[in-house]
């Protein structure tokens, strides 16, 4: 069964990221989780980052100012017994 946790209140436990996916790819991902049994727990990885960090050859000319964007993110953590179904799953989304 899923929960929602804040990564932080992770602490040690058999679950282990499987990156961040934006909440349309999350939603189908966690959909397929749920219909194959595969056990995982969720983290909004959202946050505001610098435009000229994903463009770095721009901020190195400096021609276009740095600006900041939302991402809308959620990482997905998958418990280590799951994984390589989990990784199957993913792969094919």
């Amino acid at each position: 069964m899923s929960q929602r946790v804040k990564a932080e209140d992770r602490g040690e436990d058999p679950y282990r990221s499987h990156g961040y996916f934006g909440p349309f790819d999350a939603r189908r991902i966690l959909k397929r989780f749920e219909e194959q049994g595969v056990r995982f727990q969720i983290a909004d990885a959202s946050g505001v980052e610098r435009w000229d960090s994903k463009f770095p050859r721009y901020a190195l000319m400096r021609t276009v100012p740095a600006r900041v964007m939302r991402s809308n993110r959620v990482e997905i953590f998958v418990h280590l017994a799951d994984a390589e179904k989990a990784q199957k799953i993913i792969d094919e989304t």
